[in-house]
């Protein structure tokens, strides 16, 4: 071990130091709630067994930003823009393909994503729609990158997203290469909204 470097601290001297994350509260929201001793979760005032049962993944999206749920043409108007945002840019992909096919995902993913702000030419700007805009964008691509990447490491093509369907049935439909079905996209879609 190296001189200075210290793999713990004195509990003695440092008392009020918690060990990991035990007792850190590191933000407070209200996007979300946990109630452990109830077993409940609640994303903006929603149980998430209702949400569950009742939301897309869509709806689920649109509720966390707004605070409520999408009337019907919100909502058609979310899902055009999710399809419109699904395609990765062009360095995005060249990256996938070349980087190491034994990397860790999460990893991947994140290097993918900062990535993104390359093309992003709102640098510098602040304004809520831009950070909707912002959103919108990195919620429609994260599972492209998660699908392409996982064909690239398994040795196959990767697939283009789709100008039509739900987030889940395109990210089936990248991943496999083929469409879904209706039960398959329905447990994607759920495994989404949790």
């Amino acid at each position: 071990m190296s001189e200075g470097i210290h793999t713990g601290f004195d509990e003695q001297q440092y008392p009020h130091i918690n060990r990991g994350l035990d007792g850190i509260v590191a933000f407070s929201t209200t996007k979300s709630f946990i109630d452990g001793q109830k077993g409940e979760l609640i994303y903006s005032g929603y149980l998430i067994d209702t949400l569950a049962e009742n939301a897309t993944f869509e709806e689920v999206c649109f509720l966390l930003w707004n605070d409520r749920l999408p009337n019907a043409e919100e909502l058609e108007s979310l899902k055009k823009l999710l399809i419109e945002h699904r395609e990765l840019p062009e360095a995005v992909l060249n990256y996938i393909k070349t980087t190491d096919k034994t990397a860790e995902p999460m990893a991947v993913l994140r290097t993918a994503v900062s990535m993104l702000a390359d093309s992003d030419d709102t640098h510098g700007k602040y304004d809520e729609k831009l950070f909707e805009g912002q959103a919108i964008d990195i919620t429609a691509k994260i599972p492209s990158i998660i699908a392409a990447f996982d064909r690239a490491r398994n040795g196959k093509e990767i697939v283009a997203p789709l100008n039509e369907g739900s987030t889940a049935f395109n990210f089936l439909y990248m991943l496999n290469g083929e469409k879904p079905g209706k039960q398959a996209e329905k447990t994607m879609d759920l495994c989404l909204v949790l």
